[in-house]
């Protein structure tokens, strides 16, 4: 929107990005599936895993909502996309390929690749050449192997480094923006006592907000942040109560008996 005001993007520009070049050259297999099942034949414990991996990455963003009937509500909906998936040979899938099947027809087009739409929605088009279908049949047919930490991709990015941009620079990271290096750094000595995982909830509610580098927080209220409710995993969990709230739905699916008052955020 930004770059559109100030005229750096022509009519008729196309955007291409590289979505999704992490997942499709097996940047999400959980390291938990890194190792094959026997003979690639999955047995019934491994499809269970399968389902509370799902569950536990994209299915999991309000502690207070992830509860035994609700996890069960959306494991019988995962089961079912297992038994729809359909090999052309007949052959058995492995663990790590159904877990990428069902992120590819969840997360990835429903969420990631939908992302695109705002292109149109300034009057641009978009294409992703990551996900040609040449491209797709491609990583099909790569070994679990080469996929595991994206072993493959990441080496051919090197060495065949295009536009010279892979050196051996040491990339220094630090907390941005710099005036709230010493606030955070001096919150982090205090929280430390109370162990890791109170420190990163701190850490979230209070400074995200400013170090996160896709300002992903900042598009809701800092107050929300602040004093909103408790128990919310990232920036997504924030945006789907707006939305669910915006439509007049409960974080539950339900309808409220009247229009909510949204204000408080």
């Amino acid at each position: 929107s930004e770059m559109r005001r100030q005229g750096f993007i022509p009519p008729g520009a196309v955007f291409i990005n590289g979505n999704s070049g992490d997942f499709i050259t097996g940047g999400h297999i959980p390291r938990s599936l890194h190792v094959p099942t026997d003979s690639d034949a999955v047995r019934k414990e491994s499809l269970e895993q399968i389902v509370t991996l799902q569950i536990d990455k994209h299915f999991s963003l309000w502690d207070d909502l992830n509860t035994s009937q609700n996890r069960d509500a959306i494991a019988r909906q995962l089961r079912k996309m297992i038994e729809e998936l359909k090999v052309d040979d007949g052959a058995v899938l492995p663990s790590h390929a159904i877990y990428e099947a069902l992120e590819c027809q969840g997360r990835q087009s429903k969420f990631v690749i939908s992302g695109q739409r705002v292109y149109e929605f300034f009057g641009y088009k978009w294409r992703l050449p990551l996900w040609d279908n040449d491209f797709l049949d491609f990583w099909e047919t790569v070994p679990l192997a080469l996929k595991e930490n994206q072993t493959l991709y990441r080496t051919m990015l090197k060495e065949e480094n295009y536009g010279g941009v892979w050196d051996d620079t040491e990339i220094k990271t630090y907390v941005s923006p710099r005036w709230i290096a010493p606030i955070r750094g001096l919150a982090k000595a205090l929280c430390a006592p109370l162990g890791r995982k109170r420190w990163r909830e701190f850490d979230k509610r209070v400074f995200a907000y400013w170090t996160n580098i896709l300002s992903t927080y900042a598009i809701e209220p800092y107050r929300r942040l602040l004093f909103g409710r408790q128990g919310f995993r990232n920036a997504i969990s924030l945006r789907c109560e707006s939305y669910l709230l915006e439509k007049g739905r409960q974080t539950n699916g339900a309808p409220f008996p009247s229009t909510p008052d949204v204000s408080r955020f």
